[in-house]
Protein backbone atom coordinates (compact mmCIF):
# COMPACT_ATOMS: atom_id res chain seq x y z
CA UNK A 1 0.00 0.00 0.00
CA UNK A 2 2.84 2.37 0.83
CA UNK A 3 4.50 1.66 -2.52
CA UNK A 4 1.25 2.40 -4.32
CA UNK A 5 0.88 5.69 -2.49
CA UNK A 6 4.49 6.64 -3.27
CA UNK A 7 3.88 5.88 -6.94
CA UNK A 8 0.74 7.99 -6.92
CA UNK A 9 2.75 10.90 -5.53
CA UNK A 10 5.92 10.62 -7.59
CA UNK A 11 4.27 10.00 -10.95
CA UNK A 12 2.58 13.43 -11.18
CA UNK A 13 5.65 15.11 -9.64
CA UNK A 14 7.84 13.45 -12.26
CA UNK A 15 5.50 14.49 -15.06
CA UNK A 16 5.50 18.08 -13.80
CA UNK A 17 9.28 18.24 -13.56
CA UNK A 18 9.55 16.61 -16.96
CA UNK A 19 7.27 19.25 -18.51
CA UNK A 20 9.28 22.09 -16.93
CA UNK A 21 12.57 20.63 -18.19
CA UNK A 22 11.16 20.05 -21.69
CA UNK A 23 9.93 23.65 -21.84
CA UNK A 24 13.31 24.88 -20.62
CA UNK A 25 15.02 22.73 -23.25
CA UNK A 26 12.82 24.19 -25.98
CA UNK A 27 13.78 27.71 -24.89
CA UNK A 28 17.46 26.76 -24.98
CA UNK A 29 16.99 25.50 -28.55
CA UNK A 30 15.18 28.68 -29.52
CA UNK A 31 17.84 30.94 -28.04
CA UNK A 32 20.53 28.89 -29.79
CA UNK A 33 19.27 30.17 -33.16
CA UNK A 34 22.06 32.48 -34.48
CA UNK A 35 21.49 36.07 -33.37
CA UNK A 36 23.41 37.37 -36.37
CA UNK A 37 20.76 36.20 -38.84
CA UNK A 38 17.98 37.58 -36.68
CA UNK A 39 19.68 40.98 -36.29
CA UNK A 40 20.30 41.29 -40.04
CA UNK A 41 16.77 40.31 -41.04
CA UNK A 42 14.93 42.33 -38.40
CA UNK A 43 17.09 45.39 -39.04
CA UNK A 44 16.21 45.24 -42.74
CA UNK A 45 12.49 44.89 -41.95
CA UNK A 46 12.58 47.81 -39.54
CA UNK A 47 14.19 50.00 -42.17
CA UNK A 48 11.42 48.93 -44.57
CA UNK A 49 8.87 50.42 -42.17
CA UNK A 50 7.80 47.46 -40.09
CA UNK A 51 6.63 48.31 -36.57
CA UNK A 52 6.64 52.10 -36.71
CA UNK A 53 3.87 52.30 -34.10
CA UNK A 54 3.29 50.65 -30.74
CA UNK A 55 -0.46 50.18 -31.12
CA UNK A 56 -1.79 50.51 -34.70
CA UNK A 57 -5.32 49.38 -35.57
CA UNK A 58 -5.57 45.92 -37.09
CA UNK A 59 -8.44 46.58 -39.50
CA UNK A 60 -10.87 44.22 -37.72
CA UNK A 61 -12.10 46.45 -34.94
CA UNK A 62 -9.17 45.71 -32.67
CA UNK A 63 -5.77 47.08 -31.86
CA UNK A 64 -2.53 45.48 -32.97
CA UNK A 65 0.02 44.92 -30.24
CA UNK A 66 3.02 46.49 -31.96
CA UNK A 67 4.58 47.09 -28.57
CA UNK A 68 4.43 43.41 -27.71
CA UNK A 69 5.74 42.41 -31.12
CA UNK A 70 8.68 44.79 -30.85
CA UNK A 71 9.54 43.22 -27.52
CA UNK A 72 9.19 39.76 -29.07
CA UNK A 73 11.59 40.66 -31.90
CA UNK A 74 14.32 41.26 -29.34
CA UNK A 75 13.78 38.32 -26.97
CA UNK A 76 17.13 36.66 -26.40
CA UNK A 77 18.94 38.92 -28.87
CA UNK A 78 22.43 40.06 -27.87
CA UNK A 79 25.40 41.38 -29.93
CA UNK A 80 27.12 38.68 -31.96
CA UNK A 81 30.16 37.41 -30.12
CA UNK A 82 28.94 38.88 -26.84
CA UNK A 83 26.00 36.54 -26.21
CA UNK A 84 25.55 34.89 -22.88
CA UNK A 85 24.83 31.17 -22.86
CA UNK A 86 21.43 30.13 -24.26
CA UNK A 87 21.01 28.13 -21.03
CA UNK A 88 21.22 31.41 -19.10
CA UNK A 89 19.09 33.41 -21.54
CA UNK A 90 16.36 30.75 -21.30
CA UNK A 91 16.02 31.83 -17.64
CA UNK A 92 16.67 35.58 -17.76
CA UNK A 93 14.72 36.10 -21.05
CA UNK A 94 16.59 39.31 -22.07
CA UNK A 95 14.58 41.77 -24.15
CA UNK A 96 14.91 45.15 -25.79
CA UNK A 97 12.73 48.30 -25.74
CA UNK A 98 9.39 49.16 -27.34
CA UNK A 99 8.82 50.22 -30.95
CA UNK A 100 10.10 53.78 -30.43
CA UNK A 101 13.62 52.45 -29.79
CA UNK A 102 13.63 49.04 -31.47
CA UNK A 103 15.42 50.36 -34.57
CA UNK A 104 18.20 51.90 -32.47
CA UNK A 105 18.43 48.71 -30.46
CA UNK A 106 19.00 46.50 -33.50
CA UNK A 107 21.38 49.01 -35.08
CA UNK A 108 23.43 48.89 -31.89
CA UNK A 109 23.39 45.10 -32.01
CA UNK A 110 24.49 45.15 -35.66
CA UNK A 111 27.42 47.39 -34.68
CA UNK A 112 28.36 45.02 -31.87
CA UNK A 113 27.16 47.44 -29.21
CA UNK A 114 24.63 47.13 -26.45
CA UNK A 115 24.35 50.69 -25.22
CA UNK A 116 20.59 50.58 -24.71
CA UNK A 117 19.59 49.29 -21.30
CA UNK A 118 18.49 45.68 -21.68
CA UNK A 119 15.70 44.41 -19.48
CA UNK A 120 14.67 40.90 -18.55
CA UNK A 121 11.32 39.17 -18.93
CA UNK A 122 11.99 36.41 -16.41
CA UNK A 123 8.36 36.59 -15.28
CA UNK A 124 7.35 34.95 -18.57
CA UNK A 125 8.45 31.74 -20.19
CA UNK A 126 8.10 33.41 -23.58
CA UNK A 127 7.83 30.00 -25.23
CA UNK A 128 6.45 31.52 -28.40
CA UNK A 129 9.89 33.02 -29.00
CA UNK A 130 11.14 29.57 -30.04
CA UNK A 131 8.98 29.61 -33.16
CA UNK A 132 9.42 33.36 -33.62
CA UNK A 133 13.23 33.25 -33.56
CA UNK A 134 13.30 30.40 -36.07
CA UNK A 135 11.02 32.41 -38.36
CA UNK A 136 13.04 35.62 -37.90
CA UNK A 137 16.28 33.84 -38.77
CA UNK A 138 14.76 32.12 -41.80
CA UNK A 139 12.73 34.96 -43.31
CA UNK A 140 12.61 38.01 -41.07
CA UNK A 141 9.33 39.35 -39.72
CA UNK A 142 7.42 37.80 -42.63
CA UNK A 143 8.88 34.38 -41.82
CA UNK A 144 7.87 34.67 -38.16
CA UNK A 145 4.36 35.75 -39.14
CA UNK A 146 3.97 32.80 -41.51
CA UNK A 147 5.02 30.30 -38.83
CA UNK A 148 2.69 31.89 -36.26
CA UNK A 149 -0.23 31.84 -38.70
CA UNK A 150 0.40 28.20 -39.61
CA UNK A 151 0.53 27.37 -35.91
CA UNK A 152 -2.91 28.90 -35.33
CA UNK A 153 -4.49 27.41 -38.45
CA UNK A 154 -3.17 23.94 -37.65
CA UNK A 155 -4.42 24.25 -34.06
CA UNK A 156 -7.95 25.18 -35.17
CA UNK A 157 -7.91 22.44 -37.82
CA UNK A 158 -6.82 19.87 -35.21
CA UNK A 159 -9.72 20.80 -32.95
CA UNK A 160 -12.23 20.56 -35.80
CA UNK A 161 -10.87 17.22 -37.02
CA UNK A 162 -11.05 15.67 -33.55
CA UNK A 163 -14.57 17.06 -33.15
CA UNK A 164 -15.53 15.42 -36.44
CA UNK A 165 -14.02 12.13 -35.26
CA UNK A 166 -16.23 12.10 -32.16
CA UNK A 167 -19.32 13.55 -33.86
CA UNK A 168 -19.37 16.85 -31.96
CA UNK A 169 -18.40 19.03 -34.92
CA UNK A 170 -21.59 21.10 -34.69
CA UNK A 171 -20.95 22.72 -31.28
CA UNK A 172 -17.19 22.99 -31.86
CA UNK A 173 -17.77 24.54 -35.29
CA UNK A 174 -20.20 27.02 -33.75
CA UNK A 175 -17.60 27.92 -31.14
CA UNK A 176 -14.94 28.61 -33.77
CA UNK A 177 -17.25 30.60 -36.04
CA UNK A 178 -18.78 32.70 -33.25
CA UNK A 179 -15.40 33.48 -31.71
CA UNK A 180 -13.99 34.47 -35.10
CA UNK A 181 -17.02 36.69 -35.75
CA UNK A 182 -17.05 38.45 -32.38
CA UNK A 183 -13.34 39.15 -31.93
CA UNK A 184 -10.39 40.36 -33.98
CA UNK A 185 -9.55 36.77 -34.97
CA UNK A 186 -8.79 37.65 -38.60
CA UNK A 187 -6.64 40.58 -37.55
CA UNK A 188 -4.53 38.55 -35.16
CA UNK A 189 -2.47 36.64 -37.75
CA UNK A 190 0.24 39.32 -38.24
CA UNK A 191 0.72 39.63 -34.47
CA UNK A 192 3.69 37.57 -33.34
CA UNK A 193 2.63 37.32 -29.70
CA UNK A 194 -1.12 36.89 -29.70
CA UNK A 195 -1.45 34.54 -32.66
CA UNK A 196 0.66 31.95 -30.85
CA UNK A 197 -1.22 32.38 -27.56
CA UNK A 198 -4.53 31.76 -29.34
CA UNK A 199 -3.02 28.75 -31.11
CA UNK A 200 -1.92 27.32 -27.75
CA UNK A 201 -5.50 27.68 -26.48
CA UNK A 202 -6.92 25.75 -29.44
CA UNK A 203 -4.21 23.08 -29.17
CA UNK A 204 -5.17 22.61 -25.53
CA UNK A 205 -8.83 22.31 -26.49
CA UNK A 206 -8.05 19.69 -29.15
CA UNK A 207 -5.93 17.63 -26.75
CA UNK A 208 -8.55 17.71 -23.99
CA UNK A 209 -11.39 16.89 -26.39
CA UNK A 210 -9.49 13.76 -27.47
CA UNK A 211 -8.66 12.82 -23.86
CA UNK A 212 -12.25 13.31 -22.68
CA UNK A 213 -13.27 10.18 -24.61
CA UNK A 214 -10.78 8.05 -22.70
CA UNK A 215 -10.62 8.04 -18.91
CA UNK A 216 -10.35 10.52 -16.06
CA UNK A 217 -6.65 9.89 -15.59
CA UNK A 218 -5.88 10.68 -19.24
CA UNK A 219 -8.19 13.70 -19.08
CA UNK A 220 -6.44 15.01 -15.97
CA UNK A 221 -2.96 14.86 -17.51
CA UNK A 222 -4.19 16.26 -20.83
CA UNK A 223 -5.86 19.20 -19.06
CA UNK A 224 -2.77 19.70 -16.90
CA UNK A 225 -0.60 19.87 -20.02
CA UNK A 226 -3.06 22.20 -21.77
CA UNK A 227 -2.78 24.70 -18.91
CA UNK A 228 0.98 24.27 -18.75
CA UNK A 229 1.43 24.71 -22.50
CA UNK A 230 -0.70 27.85 -22.57
CA UNK A 231 1.37 29.38 -19.77
CA UNK A 232 4.55 28.43 -21.65
CA UNK A 233 3.44 30.10 -24.90
CA UNK A 234 1.33 33.05 -23.73
CA UNK A 235 3.41 36.18 -23.15
CA UNK A 236 0.87 38.69 -21.88
CA UNK A 237 -1.65 36.64 -19.90
CA UNK A 238 -5.26 35.95 -20.89
CA UNK A 239 -5.93 32.57 -19.24
CA UNK A 240 -9.76 32.77 -18.97
CA UNK A 241 -9.98 32.47 -22.77
CA UNK A 242 -7.95 29.25 -22.91
CA UNK A 243 -9.57 27.86 -19.74
CA UNK A 244 -13.13 28.22 -21.06
CA UNK A 245 -12.26 26.70 -24.43
CA UNK A 246 -10.48 23.74 -22.84
CA UNK A 247 -13.08 22.95 -20.18
CA UNK A 248 -15.93 23.23 -22.68
CA UNK A 249 -14.15 20.59 -24.78
CA UNK A 250 -13.75 18.41 -21.68
CA UNK A 251 -17.50 18.34 -21.11
CA UNK A 252 -18.59 17.62 -24.68
CA UNK A 253 -18.03 13.87 -24.35
CA UNK A 254 -20.81 13.63 -21.76
CA UNK A 255 -23.40 16.23 -22.79
CA UNK A 256 -25.51 13.60 -24.55
CA UNK A 257 -25.33 10.97 -21.82
CA UNK A 258 -28.02 12.31 -19.50
CA UNK A 259 -25.77 11.99 -16.46
CA UNK A 260 -25.48 15.30 -14.63
CA UNK A 261 -23.12 14.02 -11.92
CA UNK A 262 -20.71 12.52 -14.47
CA UNK A 263 -20.74 15.74 -16.51
CA UNK A 264 -19.98 17.91 -13.48
CA UNK A 265 -17.26 15.53 -12.34
CA UNK A 266 -15.60 15.58 -15.75
CA UNK A 267 -15.70 19.36 -16.09
CA UNK A 268 -14.49 20.02 -12.52
CA UNK A 269 -11.73 17.42 -12.83
CA UNK A 270 -10.47 18.97 -16.06
CA UNK A 271 -10.74 22.49 -14.63
CA UNK A 272 -8.69 21.67 -11.55
CA UNK A 273 -6.02 20.01 -13.70
CA UNK A 274 -5.83 22.99 -16.08
CA UNK A 275 -5.42 25.48 -13.23
CA UNK A 276 -2.74 23.32 -11.61
CA UNK A 277 -0.84 23.02 -14.89
CA UNK A 278 -0.99 26.76 -15.52
CA UNK A 279 -0.03 27.78 -11.97
CA UNK A 280 2.72 25.22 -11.43
CA UNK A 281 4.44 25.94 -14.73
CA UNK A 282 4.21 29.68 -13.98
CA UNK A 283 5.99 28.92 -10.70
CA UNK A 284 8.42 26.61 -12.51
CA UNK A 285 10.17 29.44 -14.32
CA UNK A 286 10.59 31.34 -11.07
CA UNK A 287 12.12 28.23 -9.50
CA UNK A 288 14.64 28.11 -12.35
CA UNK A 289 15.36 31.79 -11.71
CA UNK A 290 16.31 31.35 -8.04
CA UNK A 291 19.93 30.24 -8.70
CA UNK A 292 20.43 33.03 -11.27
CA UNK A 293 18.84 36.05 -9.57
CA UNK A 294 19.03 34.90 -5.97
CA UNK A 295 16.10 34.17 -3.69
CA UNK A 296 15.53 37.70 -2.38
CA UNK A 297 15.65 39.41 -5.78
CA UNK A 298 13.43 36.75 -7.36
CA UNK A 299 10.82 37.01 -4.61
CA UNK A 300 10.77 40.80 -5.07
CA UNK A 301 10.11 40.30 -8.78
CA UNK A 302 7.32 37.82 -8.03
CA UNK A 303 5.66 40.24 -5.60
CA UNK A 304 6.03 43.08 -8.10
CA UNK A 305 4.39 40.95 -10.78
CA UNK A 306 1.50 40.08 -8.48
CA UNK A 307 1.11 43.74 -7.50
CA UNK A 308 0.83 44.65 -11.15
CA UNK A 309 -1.82 42.00 -11.79
CA UNK A 310 -3.87 42.91 -8.73
CA UNK A 311 -3.39 46.67 -8.51
CA UNK A 312 -1.94 47.73 -11.90
CA UNK A 313 1.05 49.06 -9.95
CA UNK A 314 4.22 49.64 -11.97
CA UNK A 315 7.78 49.14 -10.72
CA UNK A 316 8.04 52.77 -9.62
CA UNK A 317 4.81 52.52 -7.61
CA UNK A 318 2.72 54.48 -10.12
CA UNK A 319 -0.30 53.22 -12.05
CA UNK A 320 -1.83 54.03 -15.42
CA UNK A 321 -5.37 53.40 -14.13
CA UNK A 322 -7.16 55.98 -12.01
CA UNK A 323 -9.26 53.50 -10.04
CA UNK A 324 -8.44 49.79 -10.10
CA UNK A 325 -11.21 47.34 -9.30
CA UNK A 326 -13.67 44.73 -10.51
CA UNK A 327 -16.17 47.26 -11.86
CA UNK A 328 -13.49 49.11 -13.82
CA UNK A 329 -12.10 45.90 -15.30
CA UNK A 330 -15.55 44.72 -16.39
CA UNK A 331 -16.42 48.11 -17.83
CA UNK A 332 -13.16 48.43 -19.78
CA UNK A 333 -13.25 44.93 -21.27
CA UNK A 334 -16.97 44.57 -21.92
CA UNK A 335 -17.36 48.02 -23.46
CA UNK A 336 -14.37 47.50 -25.70
CA UNK A 337 -15.86 44.22 -26.89
CA UNK A 338 -19.23 45.84 -27.63
CA UNK A 339 -17.79 48.86 -29.43
CA UNK A 340 -14.86 47.33 -31.35
CA UNK A 341 -16.39 44.22 -32.91
CA UNK A 342 -18.10 45.20 -36.20
CA UNK A 343 -20.04 41.93 -36.66
CA UNK A 344 -21.13 41.57 -33.04
CA UNK A 345 -24.66 42.97 -33.38
CA UNK A 346 -25.45 40.62 -36.27
CA UNK A 347 -24.05 37.60 -34.45
CA UNK A 348 -25.99 38.55 -31.30
CA UNK A 349 -29.26 38.72 -33.25
CA UNK A 350 -28.65 35.33 -34.84
CA UNK A 351 -27.62 33.90 -31.46
CA UNK A 352 -30.85 35.01 -29.76
CA UNK A 353 -32.98 33.38 -32.46
CA UNK A 354 -30.86 30.21 -32.53
CA UNK A 355 -30.89 29.93 -28.72
CA UNK A 356 -34.68 29.96 -28.56
CA UNK A 357 -34.87 27.35 -31.31
CA UNK A 358 -32.22 25.07 -29.79
CA UNK A 359 -33.75 25.17 -26.30
CA UNK A 360 -37.18 24.38 -27.73
CA UNK A 361 -35.76 21.49 -29.77
CA UNK A 362 -33.69 20.13 -26.87
CA UNK A 363 -36.69 20.01 -24.55
CA UNK A 364 -39.08 18.63 -27.19
CA UNK A 365 -36.66 15.95 -28.40
CA UNK A 366 -34.90 14.93 -25.17
CA UNK A 367 -36.96 16.37 -22.31
CA UNK A 368 -33.60 17.56 -21.01
CA UNK A 369 -31.45 20.67 -21.14
CA UNK A 370 -28.44 19.02 -19.52
CA UNK A 371 -25.79 20.58 -21.83
CA UNK A 372 -26.72 24.01 -20.45
CA UNK A 373 -25.10 22.98 -17.17
CA UNK A 374 -21.78 23.69 -18.86
CA UNK A 375 -22.64 27.39 -18.91
CA UNK A 376 -21.30 27.43 -15.35
CA UNK A 377 -17.88 27.56 -17.02
CA UNK A 378 -18.52 31.24 -17.77
CA UNK A 379 -18.15 32.11 -14.08
CA UNK A 380 -14.40 32.18 -14.70
CA UNK A 381 -14.76 35.62 -16.35
CA UNK A 382 -16.05 37.56 -13.30
CA UNK A 383 -13.79 35.53 -11.00
CA UNK A 384 -10.69 36.43 -13.03
CA UNK A 385 -11.67 40.11 -13.29
CA UNK A 386 -12.28 40.23 -9.55
CA UNK A 387 -8.98 38.56 -8.66
CA UNK A 388 -6.73 40.18 -11.27
CA UNK A 389 -8.43 43.50 -12.13
CA UNK A 390 -5.26 45.55 -12.63
CA UNK A 391 -3.80 43.57 -15.50
CA UNK A 392 -7.20 43.20 -17.18
CA UNK A 393 -7.99 46.90 -16.84
CA UNK A 394 -4.71 48.07 -18.37
CA UNK A 395 -4.72 45.54 -21.20
CA UNK A 396 -8.46 45.59 -21.95
CA UNK A 397 -7.81 45.90 -25.70
CA UNK A 398 -6.71 42.27 -25.85
CA UNK A 399 -8.03 40.74 -22.61
CA UNK A 400 -11.53 41.61 -23.88
CA UNK A 401 -11.23 38.47 -26.01
CA UNK A 402 -12.33 36.49 -22.96
CA UNK A 403 -15.82 37.92 -23.51
CA UNK A 404 -15.75 36.81 -27.15
CA UNK A 405 -14.72 33.31 -26.10
CA UNK A 406 -17.31 33.26 -23.32
CA UNK A 407 -20.02 34.17 -25.83
CA UNK A 408 -18.68 31.50 -28.21
CA UNK A 409 -18.86 28.90 -25.42
CA UNK A 410 -22.44 30.00 -24.68
CA UNK A 411 -23.48 29.57 -28.33
CA UNK A 412 -21.64 26.26 -28.64
CA UNK A 413 -23.30 24.94 -25.47
CA UNK A 414 -26.71 25.85 -26.82
CA UNK A 415 -25.81 24.15 -30.12
CA UNK A 416 -24.95 21.00 -28.13
CA UNK A 417 -28.68 20.65 -27.44
CA UNK A 418 -29.01 19.51 -31.05
CA UNK A 419 -26.69 16.53 -30.53
CA UNK A 420 -28.32 13.10 -30.38
CA UNK A 421 -28.68 11.70 -26.85
CA UNK A 422 -27.72 8.17 -25.88
CA UNK A 423 -28.71 7.91 -22.22
CA UNK A 424 -28.27 4.13 -22.16
CA UNK A 425 -24.56 4.37 -22.93
CA UNK A 426 -22.55 2.92 -20.09
CA UNK A 427 -19.91 5.25 -18.71
CA UNK A 428 -16.56 3.81 -17.68
CA UNK A 429 -13.92 5.30 -15.51
CA UNK A 430 -11.18 2.66 -15.26
CA UNK A 431 -7.80 3.67 -16.59
CA UNK A 432 -7.82 0.80 -19.08
CA UNK A 433 -11.28 1.53 -20.48
CA UNK A 434 -12.75 4.33 -22.52
CA UNK A 435 -15.32 6.77 -21.24
CA UNK A 436 -17.96 5.63 -23.69
CA UNK A 437 -18.55 2.15 -25.05
CA UNK A 438 -17.64 1.83 -28.67
CA UNK A 439 -15.18 4.74 -28.72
Amino acid sequence: MKKLKAKQIWKPVGIYLGIVLVFYGLLVIGFSVPNGRIIDNVRADLWAGQYAENYPTNGFGGQQDGWGDCITLSLGVEPVGQETSPFLRAITIPRGPDCSKTGDYFNAMWNGENHLAQQDYARYWGGGSVLTRIGLAAGGVAGARVLGSLFLLSAVASLLLIAQRYKVLLPVGVLVVVYAGTSDFFGIFPQLVHVQALAAAFIGGALVLWASYRNLSTLFYASFFAGAFYEFIDLFTNPPLAFMLTIFCAGLALVGQGNFVALVKQVVWAGIAWILGYALVWAGHWILAFPVFGVQYTLRKVLREMNFGFNAELADGSTTVSEVGFAGAVDANFNYWLTHTPALKYVLLCAVIATIGCIAYGWWQHKSLLPLAMLAILVVIPVWLAVVPGHSQIHYWFTYRMFAMGFAVFCATVAALLLPYSVKTKLRRNNSESVIDGQ
